[in-house]
């Protein structure tokens, strides 16, 4: 390490390096510390391998598992209670590290890791920061608006992380909530190492148009809008494939949109993958000549930003999608994307009628266009001078926190 490098813990209840959006996320932010000179080591609540208590490799970063999630077999109810007790193994490794760390990233605002984890940086002078990725739609969250997850969520947000007052945001509404309450404040997208993927390959000669769509539904109203839009079209007699990857056969006959129309299996235009991993996923999406996101315009779908979009665009697929958080900050239509007017199954089967009319060239062309913005704006390179400046900043700040 040089010797004004930082030693970084980036800790919290995500399974390393399998833990979906999640864990892409954390890596992108290591990636760019990294780059700007830091060690990043991280503290994962994840169960350790049996027989072993040595760290995982995580692409050079060393992980840590720390036991915090004991009660994943119990009913949802215990379970959160079991975890009101969550940070405490986390707060000990850190006690031990040796050295010691001069800053810690908080994923995932769980108020019982701040609750351990805010005085102990503060009584050592350490700044902790908190990765905001999100913000909850109470109908959305397990136990709904009364339970407990929801509180947790709520005072980690409109309290734990004021007091902490050092935020990475993952979109200009998050930013410009905390930095409207005295924190300091970066925002980084999702990121990646986008010159590791492969280049982009001319759209392949097929009979039809080929939409993909990677993950779980989510909020289940935008893969409704999705299947809903396809299969109109299908019925029009246009030559549309939907490909789904993260979802088995049985899960997508089970959307309102085929249920309605009694199939008893999958229809010929909608392909269901299964479960895959990340890597297998991504070579899915780049075999697609588009993929599909549509979400609400909501509170959740402004604050958090879409990791799929990203990855996406890396993959040198253009995006079909409305405009939620900071994608027109990013999206021209018919560069890189082709934009819905609304969230409308309407709006998506009008969107889905011009991929259609489009010639090879121009799809070509979008593709490339696609693989450069994610070169732009969603490389981790991008953000090395902004999170190593604002690391620098947390830690001047660390012996006078913010206020709320």
């Amino acid at each position: 390490m040089k010797p004004s490098a930082l030693r970084v813990a980036y800790v919290g209840p995500v399974s390393l390096p399998h833990g979906g959006a999640a864990s892409r996320r954390m890596l992108g932010i290591a990636q760019s510390l990294r780059a700007a000179g830091h060690e990043v080591l991280f503290g994962s609540g994840q169960m350790p391998r049996e027989g072993t208590s040595e760290p995982l490799d995580f692409e050079g970063f060393p992980v840590h598992s720390l036991g915090e999630r004991t009660a994943e077999h119990l009913p949802l109810l215990l379970k959160h209670l079991v975890y009101l007790g969550m940070g405490r193994r986390t707060r000990d490794w850190l006690e031990a590290l040796d050295p010691p760390p001069d800053a810690v990233i908080l994923y995932a605002g769980f108020a019982a890791y701040f609750a351990r984890l805010l005085p102990w940086t503060r009584a050592r002078g350490i700044p902790l920061i908190f990765d905001a990725v999100e913000w909850y739609e109470p109908s959305s969250m397990p136990g709904g608006a009364l339970g407990p997850y929801r509180w947790s969520f709520e005072l980690s947000a409109r309290f734990f992380t004021v007091r902490c007052g050092n935020v990475v945001a993952i979109s200009a509404y998050l930013r410009d909530h905390y930095a409207a309450r005295g924190c300091n404040v970066v925002r980084v997208p999702p990121t990646l190492d986008v010159a590791a993927l492969p280049p982009v390959a001319a759209p392949a000669e097929r009979a039809c148009l080929t939409i993909g769509f990677a993950g779980s539904p989510g909020h289940r109203n935008s893969f409704e809008t999705l299947v809903e839009s396809v299969a109109t079209l299908a019925q029009r007699g246009r030559r549309i494939r939907l490909r789904v990857a993260g979802m088995t056969a049985e899960r997508v006959l089970r959307t309102p949109a085929l249920a309605s129309r009694g199939l008893r299996r999958l229809p010929d235009f909608i392909e269901a993958l299964g479960v895959l991993d990340h890597e297998q996923a991504m070579q899915r999406v780049r075999d697609c000549d588009f993929t599909v996101l549509m979400r609400e315009v909501r509170r959740y779908s402004m604050a958090a930003f879409p990791t799929k979009v990203v990855e996406s665009l890396a993959c040198g697929t253009p995006v079909i999608c409305n405009l939620t958080s900071d994608l027109g900050e990013h999206l021209v239509d018919g560069r890189e994307a082709l934009l819905c007017a609304d969230f409308s199954a309407a709006a998506l089967v009008e969107t889905l009628e011009r991929a259609l009319l489009l010639s090879p060239e121009t799809r070509y062309a979008m593709r490339l266009a696609a693989r450069r913005r994610a070169d732009e704006a969603f490389d981790f390179r991008r953000y090395t001078a902004a999170l190593g400046g604002f690391l620098e900043r947390a830690a001047s700040r660390a012996s006078r926190p913010v206020e709320p």
